[in-house]
């Protein structure tokens, strides 16, 4: 133990600022000081910082090769992107959210039917359009609907961005698969077969929270904070 304790204090103080870095992006967001696409900017000039002035060992080669991966990666997002959005265009041009969403509510007034057609309807327009572009459009529509049949906003807006997540996940078209293959270096189809799994436990997830739609608000209505 002495011996670990010997090894471990040095380590620690040499990467110490290293360890910094998820308290500082973290800690910004949590603050209300940075948004998260803020606080990413701020990650990699910290990133820069402790590598090129604290430990030393970012070296000019290796920020070169960087900013080509990154640009590599940033490129083909940027055409998925670009894809899908032209479709979420053509989509809102045509109203086809807006028919969806209004044949949805001649159908029932269940709410556990309403939020398994909702999921439906996102997980198939998240696919091809942004989740900031779903929300706009559909959020007008849906939030009446689901103030009627009794379903709580705030669960509703943490259903809405998990089953988008389920989407960002699903091919032809998950821009999550994308970034992971970037990183990865691996081929799209093995991304996909094995981010399976962990859709499939997040559609589960998401079947837990139609049954028992009280699970999310639980602990903050047991603290007094809703």
């Amino acid at each position: 133990d002495e011996d670990k304790d010997a090894r471990f204090w040095p380590m620690f103080r040499k990467n110490f600022f290293s360890l910094m870095a998820p308290v500082i992006i973290l800690g910004s967001i949590y603050a209300g000081i940075c948004t998260p696409v803020e606080a990413s900017v701020v990650a990699v000039f910290y990133a820069l910082f402790v590598g090129t002035c604290i430990t030393r060992e970012l070296k000019v080669a290796q920020l070169w090769d960087a900013i080509k991966l990154t640009n590599i990666s940033a490129g083909s997002i940027i055409i998925v992107l670009g894809v899908s959005t032209l479709f979420g265009r053509i989509l809102t041009m045509q109203r086809i959210p807006h028919q969806l969403a209004s044949a949805m509510i001649t159908l029932t007034d269940n709410p556990y039917v309403i939020l398994v057609l909702i999921g439906l309807l996102l997980l198939f327009l998240g696919m091809f359009m942004e989740t900031l572009a779903t929300i706009v459009i559909l959020a007008p529509i849906f939030l009446p609907l689901i103030t009627k049949v009794g379903i709580d906003p705030v669960f509703f807006g943490i259903f809405w961005v998990i089953t988008n997540e389920v989407a960002l996940l699903s091919p032809p078209l998950g821009v999550n698969l994308f970034i992971a293959q970037n990183l990865s270096g691996i081929s799209f189809e093995r991304v996909a077969k094995g981010a399976f799994p962990y859709m499939m436990l997040i559609i589960c997830f998401i079947i837990m929270l139609i049954l028992f739609q009280d699970l999310p608000l639980w602990l903050p209505r047991l603290t007094g904070q809703y």
